[in-house]
């Protein structure tokens, strides 16, 4: 299942890895581009024409050029450069120039529906652009010094549809990161915000995974608090940013430094927030707006006798954007869904789901840990991933082949199962869900209910029916789980490393899948994690921080952060990561309490013990990767023939290529299963 890495050295739930695919293009982005150069000269000539008679204001663009926009449609294919004039000229051509700053009906679970007459064609274009980011990585450092604040207002605009759409929205970060240090540097203070509304916003409220605009942002934060906690007063307050900077810190689980003189503001806050407050209060938005920025706002609202007039409030708001757009957001993270995923949790405990047995978990600590943080908090999907429209095919896609026995084959016209272990917050679960909501059944185990709850809350927003969500430890498996099998896929992605005894609990999760059934596997790397995430574990240790207390933890991050100032590597690899910029993902990289790490050669060692024949590499490693593997070994990185023991040799020529984890197909060897039957399509057998 190629999975979008997540940057960093990720773990458990987050699919971490900084092994992103590199991939761009494909067939979809060619017949697009082949299909707009044919309609490009004739419409755009038209528009040019049409438009070069309408009055322009001062700081318009010119008029779309023809020869112009064909030449850097051109360049995008051929991945040459582009610069920002280029692409800006392609936007405004399929895009149209009218894209409201405010307009910013962003869901949290996928791409809104637009007003805009032109949505489609926008939406398709938008999609096709995955190139152009790795483009401007060349071009933008050059650009930007050049640029005027009208070309930065109207180039926000059209880059407003990349965060609108949601589209390939991780490529973006170079231009949203360039534009913003441009505009902190040549904009009036404080101002340059409001000139990248449309994708900064949209940015923070989904939340940054980088802690590039950390300083930029805690700063913004201290300022809205001094305005409003001392002077409560919300003049020269801006609350479009100052809730969007709110929604990037609670999606941050608060992990940015605060002072004594924050420390003392937030009490004198929240102390004026005691008395309930009505939602007609204008002020009262400024104030948890600047006060939720610092810290949960539940326990303070959820004392309200007005409470239910605010949460009436919020559901109204849902119908209307504009300016308070982003503070009702900033409600929904701190107070619905809070309170959602509180009922949620007593569906488990009242048996509509299912919860651990009195016995206990195998694993308390590890689960107690996922209890107070649950890992990753994530809240905007990936676009969906390219995948075969049918399971089956998928698994033909990766050196599957249908074994010989009869009882497989006659399967194939049948739903399949899949068993999700270990789906911590369902990140990756909803995409693989959503994509096979038609042809799959699916089982969601995790130890944490607290992780449940907010996986079941995700699913339940993007409407999954297809999804069943059970409490429960690998390493004692509940009953339901096993009536439930056996799995035709089982996904173990991140989760068998934090268990106490990770061999014995593979082997349990091989005994629910199917004879001839595959299995993805994700395991972190001794290789990689040596030199880069052993230290930041050994410094946390050696520093006697305290995991379970977040200002222990801001603290770490300010030392970490000094050792990265001092040049030492491990601190460098570290603050990059993902999950370095939250807590809860701070915690899972640096202060877990149960990690077992492996090699290639062991992992080749322990298939053998359970049964299980490798298949392929999953395809999260990178393009560069990818090459330099085919010159060293001669076969494919995603070929069968890649090897464990060739994985294993490239490893130590570059031992950062599992930073984050291995990632692997195998297929269950038990019963015979692996006799390889005639390979043809799965599904064309079952049709015949």
């Amino acid at each position: 299942m190629p999975k979008k890495g997540q940057g960093g050295a990720g773990g458990r739930g987050g699919r971490g890895g900084g092994n992103g695919t590199g991939r761009s293009g494909g067939w979809e982005s060619r017949l697009w581009f082949l299909a707009a150069l044919g309609i490009v000269l004739a419409v755009s000539t038209a528009l040019w024409k049409r438009r070069s008679g309408k009055r322009k204001e001062a700081d318009d663009e010119a008029p779309i050029n023809p020869q112009a926009l064909v030449a850097s449609m051109t360049r995008v294919q051929e991945s040459k450069p582009v610069t920002l004039a280029e692409i800006d000229l392609q936007l405004r051509f399929f895009c149209g120039d009218e894209l409201a700053i405010l307009d910013l009906d962003v869901s949290p679970s996928g791409p809104p529906s637009n007003k805009h007459p032109a949505d489609e064609k926008c939406k398709t274009y938008v999609k096709s652009l995955t190139r152009v980011a790795k483009s401007l990585e060349i071009a933008l450092p050059g650009t930007i010094p050049r640029l005027t604040r009208s070309t930065v207002k109207h180039l926000d605009r059209r880059l407003a549809a990349i965060a609108r759409y949601q589209l390939d929205f991780d490529a973006y970060q170079t231009i949203v990161v360039q534009l913003g240090a441009w505009l902190s540097e040549h904009g009036e203070q404080g101002v340059w915000f409001s000139s990248a509304v449309p994708l900064l916003v949209s940015h923070l409220l989904h939340g940054d995974e980088q802690p590039r605009w950390e300083e930029m942002l805690t700063d913004s934060r201290s300022n809205v608090l001094s305005r409003v906690a001392e002077r409560m007063d919300s003049s020269g307050v801006d609350l479009v940013m100052a809730a969007s900077v709110a929604c990037q810190a609670t999606l941050s689980d608060f992990a940015w430094r605060v002072t004594a003189n924050e420390e003392a503001l937030t009490r004198q806050l929240a102390s004026h927030l005691m008395p309930a407050r009505l939602p007609t209060d204008d002020l009262v938005r400024f104030m948890l707006s600047a006060l939720g920025a610092y810290k949960p706002l539940l326990p303070i609202v959820e004392r309200w006798s007005s409470l239910a007039a605010w949460r009436a409030a919020y559901r109204e708001s849902q119908a209307r954007s504009g300016a308070e757009w982003p503070f009702w957001q900033l409600w929904r993270l701190s107070v619905e869904e809070p309170l959602t995923e509180r009922e949620l949790r007593k569906t488990f405990v009242n048996g509509s789901d299912t919860a651990l047995g009195p016995g206990g978990a195998a694993t308390p600590a590890v689960r107690d840990m996922y209890e107070a943080s649950p890992y990753p908090k994530w809240s905007w999907m990936h676009p969906e991933m390219e995948w075969p429209p049918k399971v089956y095919d998928w698994l033909h896609e990766k050196n599957w082949e249908a074994p010989a026995t009869a009882t497989w084959k006659s399967r194939l016209g049948e739903r399949v199962k899949v068993l999700i272990s270990g789906c911590g917050t369902g990140k990756w679960l909803t995409h693989f869900a959503r994509h096979y909501s038609s042809d799959a059944d699916i089982w969601a185990v995790d130890l944490s209910l607290s992780s449940l709850s907010f996986a079941k809350r995700k699913a339940e927003e993007i409407g999954l029916t297809n999804v069943r969500f059970m409490q429960g430890d690998i390493l004692a498996l509940p009953e339901a789980l096993r009536n439930a099998g056996p799995f035709d896929v089982i996904e173990a992605g991140g989760m068998l490393h934090h268990l106490r005894e990770p061999l014995e609990g593979w082997r349990k999760l091989t005994e629910l899948l199917r004879p001839g059934g595959v299995m993805l596997v994700a395991l972190y790397s001794k290789i990689a994690r040596s030199k880069h995430v052993d230290p930041c574990r050994n410094f946390a240790t050696q520093g006697g921080y305290d995991a379970a207390s977040p200002e222990s933890l801001r603290k770490y991050r300010t030392d970490v952060f000094a050792k990265m100032t001092l040049g030492e590597s491990w601190a460098q690899s570290i603050a990059s990561s993902s999950d370095f910029s939250t807590l809860n993902g701070l915690r899972d990289l640096c202060f877990h309490v149960q990690e077992t790490q492996y090699t290639m050669l062991e992992i080749e060692h322990m298939l053998g013990e359970l049964e299980l024949r490798w298949l392929q590499m999953a395809e999260t490693i990178n393009e560069e990767k990818q090459a330099l593997f085919k010159q060293k070994h001669g076969v494919d990185a995603f070929s069968k023939a890649a090897t464990p023991t060739l994985w294993h040799a490239f490893e130590q020529k570059y031992p950062t290529t599992f930073l984050g984890m291995y990632e692997f197909f195998v297929q269950s060897c038990r019963e015979g299963a692996c006799a390889p039957a005639p390979r043809s399509s799965p599904v064309a057998a079952a049709a015949a």
